[in-house]
């Protein structure tokens, strides 16, 4: 399994399944004052994904 999920714990991944909400009201409040707001995940997720995968073996974007 450690494989599959590039060596990360098997118990690190019981949070991967917690349930969770963010609440955005701060943000999208000041975010508002200016035509912005916090994005939904359908919006986001695709382009996310589309960034890592592109960037997947870029040394820049590696953790120290």
């Amino acid at each position: 399994m450690r494989a599959v999920t590039g060596g990360t714990p098997r118990e690190s991944l019981i949070y991967l399944n917690h349930p969770v909400r963010f609440d955005v009201a701060n943000a999208n409040e000041i975010l508002g004052r200016h035509g912005l707001r916090c994005p939904r995940l359908p919006e986001y997720a695709g382009p996310l994904v589309e960034f890592f995968r592109a960037h997947e073996h870029d040394p820049a974007l590696r953790p120290a």
